[in-house]
């Protein structure tokens, strides 16, 4: 899949994937994901970042039920939680949650 740079010049994109991510951390974090800023990518990775630090500061091991669900390779989130790289891992997850909306409207009949 390409980078979700590109789709991320899309509004409507953009907030499908903000409902996405919401959707996956549902249960979880109790937070708003959302943004309408000019540089959304940028933003958002901020957003769950900061999401990301709540859950593993939590108990219960809602990080990683977090991870499962935004289906990431669970060797490579762990490679960045050990070097503590929340930046990276955010980018990962959403550009995962992107690949979902990029799909599901790929394979969308109508």
């Amino acid at each position: 899949m390409t980078k979700p740079e590109h789709y991320f010049l899309e509004k409507k994109f953009v907030r499908e994937t903000c409902l996405q991510i919401q959707k996956d951390l549902q249960g979880l974090v109790d937070c708003e994901i959302q943004t309408d800023e000019s540089d959304p990518l940028f933003h958002l990775q901020g957003l769950i970042v900061k999401v990301l630090e709540e859950l593993s500061n939590g108990s219960g091991g809602k990080l990683m039920q977090f991870i499962y669900k935004v289906d990431l390779s669970e060797k490579k989130s762990l490679e960045l939680l050990m070097k503590g790289d929340l930046k990276e891992l955010a980018y990962l997850i959403i550009e995962r949650e992107a690949q979902k909306v990029y799909l599901r409207r790929r394979f969308k009949t109508n």
